[in-house]
């Protein structure tokens, strides 16, 4: 159907008339696509970083006032004060929503009061058990129906002032209700939202709080699993009414909760969509012109050339004679005079071929003869150098063999040779090592003086040692009493800045800084303490060691006195041995000289040798490749007599008149 110029023109004017329209549609609309993806991914992404920066700051503040309180000294002591203390705290923190102050003993205060069972028991509470070896504890996400509202509590362990030893709990109860005002308050384009799940996947903040309340669970979608696995991504999925969303996620490190910022594809690519749409309508377009237009410009291209083709056709019948007039387009009659042009040329060429052909047949004739002839000669050369050959190759074997008996003798001279200098440079090598070994002793000896001398010295600078330990242990005790006045004062810096909230951040992070600075000089200052009296120990230990070690250092002196005498009876014995290996090395390489020369002299006769057969094998090959080509030569000659007739049998078909 599509053989013919015309169709295959109409065919491709449509292509490409479509193909670059729907090619530009479909790049247009992925980089729309790609682009507006990166933008959605970029913007959420920062919305769901920004979500965690305020979980982190919640989270952060509340620490900080924790620490502090389990610091202070109405808290550690338990004191009658410290139900009023607790209660100001209470007051000036809208997000607290109850404290309690717990001993290990079972007795606690709860701020504001409550009512318990009799047999309630404060140490079996989660909050209790998880804090009393942790500095702080986060319990997972309570929803409270009588505040209607999502709660956590914080509880950090409260230690004694004197052993530093855990004595209670002190727990905050905290609502998470700021945070559904800030995922309601969002403006994430017309349709989108953010929330945020707790640990299991249950919604603890939405824009739609049913959901909240319902507890609905969200970890049955990939995102949210990854998300609470600790990664971060950007991915699609279809919401509960299967509405496809693009979702950013990330996940709070401190508390595990899942942060999650959506919003519909739909809106999103919207402006994509009417793209696309105007792109496909033009394409519609532009196929019907295509259509229509196809067929008449293809109509004029195919009728000139059926014209040439017919033309052709008697051509190829041997029919030389007729000259052809097409008329139509510039390259049409370019062509058309082309051809009458090579129809000419054709002619003249025949003609010559049927003058050549003749003279052709003769002459391979003639070859022929000649290389019959010249063939024979060339045999009967060929058989005489052969037998030139084999006597030369028969003496170059026996040379051979000669050498490598020499040589054999050679590399066994070579290996008494070597052996003979290994032993000159190894009892070489001895005699050094001997001289040396006998440096080192005396050099033993001198230190083991010095190192007697050293000990004397180093025992009285640890008696000195003892008195400076014991002034340190008086200045740790000062520094404790400094660690305690420091933690009161940061407990007041850390509720001023909870009471100024935002305003207050940067001052609750130096509050809490200076907190860990005075907890860990007062653990650096305990350490000191024990160190102390490890080294006072260690002192008593090392002066014992001491005198331990000048009695080696006696024993060790008179060892290396014998080992001297018995280094210089070794060294003679070594002297004798390196004399006689140079003797013989010497002999040996005398004999080696000698023989070097007469293997020289046989490899000489050898080279000759086998030149001389190699070169009587070239020429006997040489002489065998002429024969082969002188055969051939005749059968191409007799092959091209019968071309020639062949070919004046074709050209006779042509009629060039």
């Amino acid at each position: 159907m599509l053989k013919s110029i015309r169709s295959r023109f109409t065919v491709f004017l449509v292509l490409m008339a479509v193909i670059p329209l729907i090619a530009m549609g479909v790049v247009t609309q992925y980089l729309f696509k790609d682009s507006m993806t990166q933008e959605i991914q970029e913007k959420s992404t920062i919305v769901c970083n920004n979500l965690v920066d305020n979980i982190n700051i919640f989270i952060e503040q509340n620490k900080s006032v924790l620490s502090s309180l389990a610091l202070t000294r109405a808290v550690r002591d338990f004191d009658k004060d410290l139900e009023f203390f607790l209660s100001d705290v209470f007051v000036q923190s809208p997000q607290i929503l109850r404290i309690t102050a717990a001993r290990t003993t079972g007795e606690f205060i709860t701020v504001p009061n409550a009512t318990y069972e009799e047999e309630y028991d404060v140490t079996n509470e989660d909050w209790f058990k998880s804090a009393v070896h942790r500095k702080v504890f986060i319990s997972n996400v309570k929803f409270d129906s009588s505040l209607s509202a999502p709660i956590i509590s914080l509880s950090s362990p409260i230690r004694s002032r004197s052993s530093n030893e855990t004595i209670g709990v002190l727990c905050l109860d905290l609502s998470l209700s700021s945070f559904n005002q800030t995922v309601a308050n969002m403006d994430i384009g017309k349709q989108g939202l953010a929330f945020i799940c707790d640990q299991d996947g249950e919604v603890i903040a939405h824009k739609e709080f049913e959901l909240v309340k319902a507890k609905t669970n969200m970890a049955e979608h990939a995102f949210v699993k990854d998300a609470l696995e600790g990664n971060s991504g950007f991915t699609t999925y279809k919401d509960e009414s299967g509405v496809d969303q693009f979702v950013a996620y990330s996940r709070h490190k401190t508390t595990g909760w899942g942060i999650f910022v959506q919003q519909p594809v739909s809106e999103t690519f919207a402006h994509v969509n009417q793209v696309t749409n105007t792109t496909m309508a033009i394409v519609g377009i532009m196929l019907i012109l295509s259509i229509i237009l196809g067929p008449f410009v293809g109509k004029a291209i195919t009728k000139p050339i059926t014209r040439l083709v017919e033309h052709t056709n008697s051509v190829s019948k041997g029919n030389l004679a007729e000259i052809n007039q097409i008329k139509g387009f510039a390259e049409i009659e370019a062509l058309s005079s082309s051809f009458n042009k090579m129809v000419s040329s054709l002619k003249t060429i025949v003609n010559e071929v049927i003058q050549s052909a003749e003279t052709l047949s003769a002459s391979a004739q003639e070859l022929a003869s000649g290389a019959e002839q010249t063939n024979q000669a060339t045999q009967q050369v060929a058989g005489a150098i052969q037998q030139i050959a084999a006597g030369a190759n028969e003496q170059a074997k026996k040379l051979s063999e000669i050498s490598e008996i020499i040589g054999e003798l050679e590399s066994s001279n070579d290996t008494v040779d070597h052996n003979a200098k290994s032993a000159v440079n190894l009892t070489s090598e001895m005699s050094k090592n001997a001289d040396n070994s006998r440096s080192s002793i005396n050099s033993a000896t001198e230190k083991m003086d010095s190192i007697k001398s050293t000990v004397d010295r180093l025992s009285g600078n640890i008696k000195g040692l003892d008195v400076s330990i014991q002034k340190i242990g008086v200045m740790v005790d000062l520094i404790m009493e400094i660690v305690d006045q420091t933690n009161l004062l940061s407990l007041n810096a850390s509720i001023e800045a909870a009471r100024a909230g935002e305003h207050g951040r940067g001052f609750a992070v130096v509050a809490d800084e200076v907190r860990k600075l005075a907890e860990q000089s007062g653990e650096t200052a305990k350490q000191i303490s024990d160190l102390v009296r490890q080294i006072q120990q260690n002192s008593k230990n090392a002066v014992a060691a001491m005198a331990e070690s000048l009695k080696e250092v006696d024993d060790g002196r008179n060892y290396m006195g014998d080992v001297n005498n018995k280094m210089v009876a070794l060294q003679k014995l070594v002297d004798y041995v390196t004399s006689s290996a140079k003797d013989i090395s010497s002999e040996i390489t005398s004999q080696n000289e000698k023989m070097d020369h007469v293997v020289d002299m046989v490899n000489n006769i050898s080279s000759i040798s086998q030149e001389t057969a190699a070169g009587t094998q070239q020429v006997s090959a040489s002489a065998e490749e002429q024969t082969a080509t002188m055969e051939n030569i005749e059968a191409s000659a007799r092959e091209l007599a019968k071309l020639s007739e062949n070919l004046t049998m074709l050209v006779s078909k042509f009629n060039s008149n």
